[in-house]
């Protein structure tokens, strides 16, 4: 377990499918694709809070 801001969190691994011939487990394709995922989910989540940042601004201001 590793500690993050007081907070315990566990370590996760991914078994690997096929590691390559130099021994590397890192399998490109599948990190790509989580990373791809997480780039959209953390762009959908601005998305939102602009959105709400904006509708806040708009009743504070009267608009």
């Amino acid at each position: 377990m590793q500690r993050a801001n007081n907070a315990v969190v566990d370590v996760q691994y991914r078994v690997p499918m096929q590691p390559s011939e130099d021994g590397n487990t890192v399998e490109l394709n599948s990190e790509q694709a989580r990373f791809s995922q997480n780039s959209m989910d953390y762009q959908s989540s601005l998305t939102f809070l602009n959105l709400q940042i904006s509708g806040i601004r708009e009743a504070i201001e009267g608009k």
